[in-house]
């Protein structure tokens, strides 16, 4: 899943799509999280919110921005 700008956000041409990743392994999920946080950026720690017990955005070092979230079926 993709999404293209967040409302209130200046579109920066070719940096203009999140790539969103929903895992119901929390574990691994984290994991990955934190190999792209290594050699990028991170834009929100991953943390439990509202809807998910882990939720998180990082930028990988090629500037794609990834949206991370724990999804375990029950909601």
């Amino acid at each position: 899943m993709f999404s293209d700008a967040t409302p209130g956000v200046p579109v920066e041409i070719g940096k203009n799509i999140n790539v969103a990743v929903v895992s119901d392994d929390l574990k691994k999920m984290t994991a990955e999280f934190n190999r792209l946080g290594q050699d990028g950026k991170i834009q929100m720690e991953l943390q439990e919110t509202f809807w998910s017990l882990g939720y998180g955005i990082a930028e990988d070092k090629y500037g794609v921005v990834w949206m991370f979230s724990h999804d375990d079926g029950r909601q």
